[in-house]
């Protein structure tokens, strides 16, 4: 924590300046106006959270993409005038994570927090319900009921977890 409270205070003209670009593209496109923060929900450390990123895609689009925003990055029509020329090219959307860093709901170092739909995803993925077993693949009486436990308990972990450290513990598992 005292490494990204250095860091915020470090970085404070970097700061000043992103505002001043993004407080003059809202003056000057008027479709670029908005909050000038933008929060994703995310999963860290077993707890959902709200991760701070600056605004780079306008108002419009943010509405229509209601929570993952990284596949509408890729459209450079979907992005604003600061977005596309300071903030995405140095990563500097990214700096107000330090906020996040301070609050104790991510860490400097590690993996980055996924989004909880593509937690869901690769869960179901890696994992298939045990209902989809074919009956040929059953080698002994109780494997059904086995694998519906297995089941059952990877779920409770995932709830527990709901991070990438789930999909770690589901490739060690299997």
């Amino acid at each position: 924590m005292a490494v990204s409270g250095s860091l915020v205070v470090l970085l404070a003209p970097v700061w000043a300046a992103v505002v001043g670009a993004v407080g003059l593209d809202m003056l000057r496109c008027p479709r670029d106006r908005g909050p000038l923060l933008y929060r994703e929900p995310r999963v860290s450390a077993g707890r959902p959270f709200r991760l701070l990123k600056f605004r780079t895609l306008r108002r419009d689009v943010l509405a229509v993409a209601a929570g993952h925003v990284r596949p509408y990055e890729a459209d450079v029509a979907n992005l604003t005038w600061a977005g596309r020329r300071v903030l995405k090219p140095m990563y500097l959307d990214e700096l107000p994570q330090l906020v996040n860093i301070l609050r104790g709901d991510m860490s400097l170092v590690g993996p980055r927090p996924w989004p909880d739909e593509l937690v869901e995803r690769h869960l179901h993925a890696l994992v298939p319900e045990p209902q989809e077993a074919h009956p040929l693949h059953l080698q002994f009486p109780h494997q059904k009921l086995i694998l519906h436990l297995v089941y059952r308990r990877v779920r409770v972990e995932y709830h527990k977890l709901r991070n990438q450290e789930c999909i770690k513990y589901l490739y060690h598992l299997f």
